[in-house]
């Protein structure tokens, strides 16, 4: 269809079209006031909402029953408005709610600081207090469903119907074939036609068009909402400043899972944690220079948890000032090699160690390992490889000369160019696939797609994905996979993509944040999770 008749298709398994609406009246007295400091906020809107007969249950109207001055006539279609925004999702699954009538008897309105803004707000306050205090359902789609099968498999046919809720209406008898009428739930015809086909010798057939709507079982209402939860499962951290980095723990303590360290943008360029979980739990963080924390999880709630360990310097004689680092990576082979890269066109690996103990705890130090000139521009990522020497010595980079190298540490003299972008935009972003370790991403400066290498094949992309509107921001492997793959970008979205599927335009799953995301971290330990900050939130999803 896309192809044919370049018309958007969405990929997925088949799901029901469900709305919400109310089962029994609810009575509102609401008032919106928002005082802040100049013109304020003023609404107040009494009345009540009542469910609408069956016949009429997929309409939401608004009806003025109000006299008097109370609510001026001129703000009645800012009340509407404000209805029919807020309708748009519904309080058990965010469903579009129908079958309402919103009745206004009284209210109350300020010369000054009432608005059609203000009565927008108010309506939409209204609605959402009666989300949370009124009652509410799920209805769902019924189908009228017309088969046409052979006379010897009409019993057979009508029994399962039967077992799918559907409820017989008519049947007619011809010389050969039966035709049988029945209503049935939507949810419960999907894979029919194959149901059909095998009881039938694939003699049957059989029509389906939309009926009506009807309220859902209380006990099918119950699973269904359970589903949407378990697939939307959403939560949120929101800090006082913007955040910019942020990092899964790779410890895991029994009574503190989906543990994370975030940064603020004034404080770092990146976050990563140490990621051998047999070690102290550490984390290092780049900016004007690299600093490792350590998180102390048995200490009292009047002791600070984190702790400054160490604060690493580049030897580089060359400039006088510490040149700021952009990205860093932390060995998975060898928890003691951290490595950064900067702006001055060098990469540096460090030794980070645990040595004697003082007291209780293990102090850390950390020294430069070696250091080299990566670019003949500005790095701006790197990355540890696991490939022939187990993943300990080479680690590729991306730098703002538009190429990807790869180096290792025991001959610095030489490095491989694995890509360079055609347009000789700057890299941003390098990140290797957890599990097929030949293969790696990287996304070029503003830039809309994101590129997929292998190794073997240098200077070649494999594929490339794009279907953001905005600059890519972020990239992430799947863990868990050798296929799949996240992006994230300054359109809100986060999108999964899946190397082998044959529709390579398409994301399989997508998901638009309340702001631009600049930071996305697939969990190494909860592989159904993933972390986006956006800015000054933190949310957690399952995939």
């Amino acid at each position: 269809m896309k192809n044919e008749f370049d018309c958007p298709v969405e990929l997925g398994q088949p799901a029901v079209s469900y709305k919400e609406t109310l089962k029994t009246p609810y009575r509102f007295n609401f008032r919106h006031k928002k005082q802040t400091g100049g013109h304020g906020q003023f609404g107040e809107i009494e009345g009540v909402i009542n469910p609408q007969p069956p016949e009429r249950n997929t309409i939401v109207e608004f009806t003025d029953n109000s006299v008097g001055e109370g609510v001026p006539k001129k703000f009645m279609s800012s009340l509407r408005k404000g209805l029919e925004a807020i309708t748009k999702e519904g309080p058990l699954i965010k469903a579009p709610v129908t079958g309402i009538e919103v009745i206004l008897q009284d209210g109350k309105t300020h010369i000054v600081d009432t608005t059609d803004i203000a009565m927008i707000v108010t309506m939409m306050n209204m609605m959402r207090e009666a989300y949370e205090r009124a009652n509410w359902i799920l209805l769902e789609p019924v189908v009228k469903v017309e088969c046409v099968v052979p006379m010897e498999f009409e019993s057979q046919v009508v029994k399962t119907l039967i077992e799918r809720k559907g409820i017989v209406t008519a049947t007619a008898t011809g010389a050969e074939y039966s035709t049988l009428e029945c209503e049935a739930p939507l949810r419960e015809m999907f894979g029919y036609s194959t149901i059909l086909r095998t009881q039938t010798q694939g003699k049957g057939e059989f029509t389906m068009e939309f009926k009506r709507y009807t309220p859902v079982e209380p006990y099918i209402q119950d699973e269904v909402i359970y589903d949407w939860k378990v697939a939307n499962e959403i939560y949120r951290y929101t800090c006082e400043d913007m955040l910019f980095a942020a990092a899964w723990s790779n410890k895991i303590y029994e009574d503190r899972r989906f543990r994370l360290v975030v940064g603020t943008l004034l404080d770092e360029e990146k976050i990563m944690n140490n990621k051998d979980p047999s070690q102290p739990e550490l984390f290092a963080t780049t900016s004007n220079y690299l600093r490792i924390f350590r998180y102390h999880p048995n200490r009292d709630f009047n002791q600070i948890p984190i702790t400054l360990e160490c604060e690493l310097y580049s030897t580089n004689k060359s400039n006088i000032y510490s040149a700021p680092l952009t990205g860093l990576d932390w060995n998975e082979v060898d928890s003691t090699l951290l490595a950064t890269c900067s702006i001055d066109t060098t990469c540096t690996v460090w030794n980070v160690e645990t040595v004697q103990q003082i007291g209780q705890v293990k102090a850390i130090e950390g020294s430069q390992k070696t250091q080299l000139i990566a670019h003949e521009k500005p790095v701006h990522d790197i990355a540890f490889a696991k490939l022939d020497s187990g993943g300990r010595d080479q680690f590729a980079t991306a730098g703002a000369d538009g190429s990807v190298r790869l180096f290792d540490l025991r001959s610095l003299q030489h490095s491989t160019i694995l890509y360079e972008d055609p347009e000789k935009r700057m890299l941003n972003h390098v990140a290797w696939n957890k599990r097929e370790h030949t293969k790696l991403a990287t996304v070029a400066h503003e830039s809309f797609e994101v590129v997929i290498l292998d190794i073997r094949v240098p200077c070649r992309p494999l594929a490339r994905f794009g279907n953001h509107r905005g600059f890519i921001n972020g990239i992430a492997w799947a863990p868990h996979s050798t296929v799949h793959i996240c992006t994230a970008g300054s359109d809100r979205q986060a999108l999964i993509w899946q190397m082998n599927h044959f529709n390579r335009d398409e994301p399989i799953l997508a998901y638009t944040a309340e702001g631009e995301i600049n930071q996305i971290h697939w969990s190494n330990n909860f592989h159904q999770w993933i972390s986006i900050c956006f800015n000054k939130s933190m949310e957690i999803l399952r995939v």
